[in-house]
């Protein structure tokens, strides 16, 4: 991206970066995609040339069409850690044109994200990395019992807690839990849970 930078400054002929842009159209001339129409401060402009599409992820679109839905329903449901711009919308632009879409099906489940505690249904979360387990984090299942060994692969550790399935997972750190605890009181156990 710098390198991309430095030429749109230096040679402004070859490469304009537009900032705040969305891309809502892929334009073809037949079977060939020849530029992209899109929307920048109210306006729409289209602006022709090689297309290189790069674009995240789609976790983060919870609508009926979600890419998602279609290719892992299993997981649709489940909250993401993608950032909430991850929608898909590059992907959907693109098949709509025609685009082949593969491996669409292999979407990563990350075993361990930071709930806040003022928001805990919201369906974004911040991702909690590998890091947190590796300085002592531990992953306790609601009976207060340690269910996996924290270290393991990401894919071996998520496996892990789907078959707590049913039981809240918590991430229990020494440091973490004393200074969570001064900020977010423990809820109060008589109030029934959702």
């Amino acid at each position: 991206m710098e390198r991309l930078e430095d030429l749109a400054v230096s040679n402004p002929e070859r490469a304009i970066i537009k900032k705040k842009a969305r891309v809502t159209k892929l334009v073809k001339d037949g079977s060939v995609v020849v530029g992209v129409e899109y929307t920048i401060g109210g306006k729409t402009e289209t602006v022709y040339g090689p297309v290189i599409l790069a674009t995240g992820g789609y976790a983060a679109d919870f609508t009926q069409d979600s890419l998602l839905k279609k290719y892992r329903p299993e997981y649709w449901e489940l909250p993401t850690t993608n950032g909430d711009h991850c929608t898909g919308d590059g992907h959907k632009i693109a098949i709509s044109v025609g685009a082949s879409a593969i491996d669409m099906e292999k979407v990563q489940v990350h075993p361990t994200g930071l709930v806040d505690p003022n928001e805990p249904r919201a369906k974004v979360k911040f991702l909690a990395a590998e890091a947190l387990r590796g300085v002592g984090g531990l992953l306790l299942n609601n009976e207060g019992k340690r269910f996996v060994d924290e270290l393991q692969h990401r894919d071996y550790v998520t496996g892990k807690i789907w078959e707590q399935k049913g039981k809240v997972c918590s991430v229990f750190y020494r440091f973490l839990r004393r200074q969570l605890t001064v900020l977010y009181p423990a809820p109060n156990p008589t109030r029934p849970q959702r």
